[in-house]
């Protein structure tokens, strides 16, 4: 049976059609939050963490920002006072590996919580965590430091869960419900480089975690939180100093922090900046359908040179 033109563009349109009605059909609709509500975010004092804190707080959220150091929340707090936003950021030291800081992390955001109801100000209250923070640690195989490779998986993978254990009762409670959880994960999650491996393990595993995590909430218990990865490509920062390879978009990012947060229907999966000019999203599927020696033969020859990993 041979296909027309007309008739084939028509078929392709209706496939299309029912495809996203299909989506839309299967996708929950969720409470959307608004300012002065609070978001947590992880991994504050520079690169994407940074940025969408300050983004998210110009939109007039409150931020409880992630640090290690008293001297980046210092920083933080004198930067948020230069871009008028002193009252929505709030820095907090927060280490992802030391639960200690993170039940006073909780503890500081359930003190504000409280306080604000107690003055009858309804609308402050927890709504979201980000996490971002992670490290980058790359070795040529064979000549592995093994506690560097522990503490990414520590920080890049237990990181995560352990601020999704300890903030979930709150999450849970969130007025209105509809609660939301954002995952960064990375390109390299889903598709593999030579020299990289640690960094691309935790962010495997992420991926892995995000996935399960999503269905225990939503179908499981039935919380009313939404969950969603965000997978950037190389960022420039500390972690990536290629400029040829390291020119994500930060607006774009901040874009898809902002609708994994606020939309009604935030997506599962969000796919922003590329890799050597080609789109994240594409290479994501590429990866996934390409036999593992042509898409290792085309890596060779596009990373002829290891990424620089600090």
């Amino acid at each position: 049976m041979k296909c027309s033109s007309w008739s084939c563009a028509f078929f392709c349109a209706i496939a299309a059609a029912a495809y996203a009605a299909l989506l839309r059909l299967v996708t929950p609709t969720y409470t959307v939050h608004a300012p002065p509500a609070a978001v947590v975010i992880t991994g504050t004092s520079s690169g994407l963490g940074r940025n969408v804190t300050f983004h998210m707080a110009s939109l007039g959220f409150t931020v409880f920002a992630g640090v290690r150091k008293d001297a980046d929340a210092k920083k933080l707090r004198d930067d948020a006072v230069g871009f008028g936003v002193a009252d929505l950021i709030k820095p907090l030291v927060l280490d992802v590996s030391k639960p200690a800081t993170i039940t006073a992390a909780v503890d500081a955001v359930r003190e504000w919580q409280d306080a604000s109801n107690r003055s009858g100000h309804r609308g402050k209250h927890l709504f979201g965590i980000v996490n971002n923070a992670g490290i980058g640690y790359g070795h040529t195989i064979g000549n592995a430091n093994l506690e560097e490779v522990q503490k990414s998986f520590d920080v890049n993978v237990f990181g995560p869960q352990r601020m999704v254990e300890a903030f979930l009762p709150l999450l849970k409670k969130t007025p209105g419900g509809g609660g939301r959880i954002v995952n960064v994960g990375s390109i390299a999650g889903r598709v593999t480089i030579p020299n990289f491996y640690p960094y691309q393990g935790t962010k495997f595993a992420v991926e892995a975690y995000t996935r399960s995590l999503r269905m225990d909430l939503d179908f499981l218990q039935e919380t009313g939180i939404s969950v969603s990865i965000l997978e950037p490509g190389p960022m420039a920062s500390a972690m990536c100093d290629r400029p040829e390879v390291c020119r994500g978009n930060h607006q774009e990012v901040n874009a898809a922090f902002e609708d994994a947060l606020l939309a009604a229907q935030p997506k599962t999966r969000y796919e922003v900046a590329d890799v050597l000019g080609i789109p994240s999203w594409l290479l994501g599927i590429a990866g996934n359908l390409t036999p593992d020696r042509i898409m290792e033969y085309v890596v060779r020859f596009s990373f002829f040179a290891p990424l620089s990993v600090h």
